[in-house]
């Protein structure tokens, strides 16, 4: 799988939008919040690995 120029210039410009929406929406939270945040979003990864 490989991008197209198009598709590479695409990417480059939504990383720095997502990134800055991420950065919005996470700045809302406490870092306890955070925290708990990446704990569960963790736990869902582990969860789909063992689904395979």
């Amino acid at each position: 799988l490989a991008l197209t120029k198009a598709g590479v210039a695409a990417y480059r410009e939504m990383v720095p939008l997502a990134k800055a929406f991420e950065r919005e929406l996470l700045g809302r939270f406490s870092a306890e919040e955070r925290a708990a945040i990446v704990t569960g979003i963790a736990a869902l990864e582990g969860a789909l690995e063992e689904k395979g």
